[in-house]
């Protein structure tokens, strides 16, 4: 059913109804619509002892539907929370299970939202399912990019593209150098990667255009590296304004563990800029536990599974589950 209705971020009405419908039906208590997301769900099970966290992700991407395989993810940890509940109550085992349901992973980063509210602060152990093609019957820890957004919106002046064009400031100029980022291409490391998409461009050609904007995602191995990533980007942005011109404003999302380094210089110097101090469109890089690999590897391996402990190579993609280990500590 998800797979044939795929929903948008934080429109995701029919999976999340779905999903709470089955799990009151095998006799669960959850919360609908949990923690001022329209979309999410909670539930919980068990009592006493460490709290066990798993997610249900079910948002699809505009256009290519479940490319990502949300789908999956949903219906893979939709049963492990029913089993795990009856694992801890057939044995008798102090402990509880919590399955939350996840909204906005592909945009607009769902999980940092219960972070800030709180909705994982008794969890000692967070896991995710996530489909994949690699040959072997899965990996039990998969790292993944640093992700992060940046906003940009040039601001020229008018003119007549025939008649006086000498007298525009090109704003649709700035764009194009910017997209081009020539100077940095050639210096990006093999797994950082930068994709952009213009939001607002001309309409017409013969009109020098005032006002374009375009939306960034910067994606590197660790934060560290995506907030040096971000700094540059940022240099060529104002550098194609500079060059043709033009004003430009731009935001991006500034982790809450710590500022880039890049940030307090161009504060001071009064950059054109809006800095805003949320976690909704970063995604910090996922950080292992390697224990639970470990185990999850042995005890695959009784039934003839060939499950790698873990992925040494960082996954290209990014996912907001990197903003849950990251505000976890380990034990």
């Amino acid at each position: 059913m998800i797979w044939s209705n795929p929903e948008l971020a934080y429109e995701e009405h029919r999976a999340h109804d779905t999903i709470c419908d089955f799990l009151e039906g095998q006799g669960f208590t959850l919360t609908r619509h949990a923690y001022g997301l329209d979309t999410s769900f909670e539930a919980l099970s068990g009592t006493g002892g460490r709290l066990i966290n798993s997610n249900a992700e079910y948002d699809a991407l505009p256009g290519i539907g479940h490319a990502c395989g949300h789908n999956l993810i949903a219906t893979s940890s939709i049963p492990a929370f029913p089993a795990l509940s009856f694992a801890v109550r057939k044995f008798n085992i102090p402990g509880r299970a919590q399955l939350l349901g996840t909204p906005a992973e592909e945009n607009g980063g769902g999980k940092a939202h219960f972070i800030d509210v709180g909705a994982h602060k008794n969890s000692s152990r967070r896991q995710n399912i996530h489909p994949d093609q690699e040959p072997s019957d899965g990996i039990a820890g998969t790292p993944t990019n640093a992700h992060n957004d940046i906003h940009c919106e040039f601001a020229g002046r008018n003119a007549h593209a025939g008649g006086n064009p000498w007298e525009g400031i090109n704003a649709h100029d700035a764009l194009v150098s910017s997209y081009n980022v020539a100077v940095l291409r050639q210096q990006l490391l093999p797994d950082q990667r930068v994709h952009c998409a213009f939001l607002d461009t001309p309409k017409v050609a013969n009109v020098i255009l005032d006002y374009t904007k375009a939306f960034w995602q910067v994606h590197s191995p660790t934060l560290k590296g995506l907030n040096t990533l971000v700094g540059k980007m940022r240099d060529c942005i104002e550098a194609d304004a500079l060059a043709t011109g033009c004003q430009v404003k731009i935001e991006e999302y500034v982790s809450t563990y710590g500022l880039p380094a890049h940030l307090p210089r161009r504060m001071l110097e009064g950059m054109v800029t809006n800095i805003i101090a949320s976690r909704d469109e970063l995604y910090t890089d996922v950080r292992l536990n390697d224990t639970p690999c470990e185990r999850y590897h042995v005890h695959m391996g009784r039934y003839s599974r060939n499950v790698l402990k873990r992925h040494d190579k960082v996954l290209t993609g990014s996912s907001d589950i990197g903003m849950r280990s990251d505000n976890i500590p380990f034990d």
